[in-house]
């Protein structure tokens, strides 16, 4: 979304394919509804072949010289270019990264069940961050930390592989695991 210096939301018109009279071009490069090139037509010559089929020319690609345009029913052309985002926004995967958030002087039992999780999230995909987080005094016994990371590591080694090396930063200790 954008805002215009005044806070106002500013909407932004998706521009529609110019349609018959609407083309400004004088020549244009003809392809009919089959796919087949006709050639380079007057835009006059390209209307009266679109009016003898009954069907609407399209401008596809305005860019170019001449100019595209396809002979097709403007209706069956938008359910198509519909139906092709549909298919796009199916195909595309989201990665989310999944952290796993815990003390150094975590129970084995407890940690246990950690790796248990990060093994799900692993298996659906998922990156899994694990962050281990020092109160108090326990930051001065870091070692504890890069231990605990380097079991999880151990453990998780048939289904995952380290894409950030453990690093200390303040109070936490990261490392990023990706499934393999």
């Amino acid at each position: 979304m954008l805002y215009n210096s005044f806070g106002g939301l500013i909407k932004i018109r998706k521009r529609r394919p110019r349609l018959n009279q609407q083309i400004r071009a004088p020549k244009v490069r003809v392809i009919d509804q089959d796919g087949k090139q006709i050639g380079v037509l007057t835009l006059s010559e390209a209307l009266e072949k679109a009016r003898e089929q009954g069907l609407d020319l399209i401008e596809v690609a305005p860019q170019t010289d001449p100019p595209v345009v396809r002979i097709l029913d403007f209706k069956k052309y938008q359910f198509e270019k519909k139906q092709q985002e549909k298919k796009s926004k199916k195909k595309t995967t989201t990665l989310e990264v999944k952290e796993l958030r815990f003390g150094p002087n975590i129970g084995p039992n407890d940690l246990q069940i950690r790796i248990e999780r990060a093994r799900e999230f692993l298996g659906e995909g998922d990156k899994v961050k694990i962050t281990i987080q020092f109160k108090g005094r326990q930051i001065s016994h870091p070692e504890i930390g890069f231990d605990k990371i380097k079991k999880i590591v151990q453990a998780l080694s048939d289904v995952a592989r380290v894409e950030r090396e453990p690093e200390r930063k303040g109070r936490f200790i990261h490392t990023v695991l990706g499934p393999k």
